[in-house]
């Protein structure tokens, strides 16, 4: 037979075993999904705003901007892919590390070629987490 003794310590055990573990399953799971989600807005982010930087370098390059992205924002000028170009670079605030931050507004003050491959440089870095080897100079075409 069982000695009560130890009965009751080993169900209070395995039952306060199974709360902690519940709680940590749920607080990693939800920390996963956030991090999913903020993935994602990066990759939504990190796709559009190159194109804004490219017809802000050159402008008559505007209509190869995205069709949805044309009729969406209304665009038709300089001034309204620079517009564009702020209420982006105004979401990435909330997510974006601060190198590559620091380049979009680098590239928004004065949008040069040099500018536009350091800041794709830190997107490549900030979404994939790696450790490129590549300078901005040996991307850039």
């Amino acid at each position: 037979m069982i000695d009560n003794e130890l009965v009751l310590p080993l169900l209070t055990g395995l039952g306060v075993g199974g709360i902690v573990g519940a709680y940590f399953s749920e607080f990693f799971r939800r920390r996963t999904q956030t991090q999913l989600v903020e993935f994602e807005e990066r990759v939504s982010r990190f796709r559009s705003v190159p194109i804004y930087m490219q017809v802000l370098l050159y402008p008559d390059q505007i209509d190869h901007l995205p069709v949805d992205v044309l009729r969406t924002y209304n665009i038709k000028t300089k001034k309204d892919i620079q517009d564009t170009f702020f209420a982006e670079y105004s979401r990435m605030v909330l997510f974006a590390p601060d190198e590559v931050l620091q380049a979009v507004k680098s590239f928004m003050t004065n949008p040069s070629s040099a500018s536009y491959w350091k800041t794709l440089t830190e997107m490549r870095k900030a979404l994939w987490g790696k450790k490129t080897q590549l300078t901005s100079d040996e991307l850039m075409i």
